[in-house]
């Protein structure tokens, strides 16, 4: 075996030394991308949620039509399957503790602070 030969086979495995990290970097970079478009998600739902609890229509509406309306505008415009699933998911609870759930399930799923005032008063019964 030449020189050039060995030097070239040599070089490889420190190649890929230096090439491996590059993939785990990326994906990381898409896990934190994705985890701030999934937190951007869970806020735009909160921002849907006040919108609505806001509306004269809201105010004045009867509790049967309350949830109705909140359904609809909250689930309208949401891209994220998980946001989806997670505020059909607390239906489940007891009322007295969705907020409470909901926000444990999000900020430990996007590892970010969320606060949402708006749903914290919506009483559902």
């Amino acid at each position: 075996m030449d020189k050039e030969t060995r030097s070239t086979l040599l070089s490889r495995p420190l190649l890929w030394l230096f090439l491996a990290p590059i993939p785990i970097a990326m994906t990381a970079g898409f896990a934190m991308a994705d985890e701030s478009s999934l937190i951007s998600a869970y806020r735009a739902a909160c921002e849907r949620i006040e919108t609505t609890v806001a509306s004269d229509s809201y105010r004045n509406a009867s509790g049967e039509e309350k949830r109705e309306q909140l359904h609809n505008n909250l689930f309208k415009g949401i891209q994220r399957a998980e946001v989806v699933d997670a505020f059909r998911t607390i239906t489940a609870a007891a009322p007295s503790e969705r907020y409470a759930i909901l926000k444990e399930g999000v900020e430990e799923e996007t590892g970010h602070q969320w606060e949402c005032p708006a749903l914290k008063e919506v009483k559902e019964n």
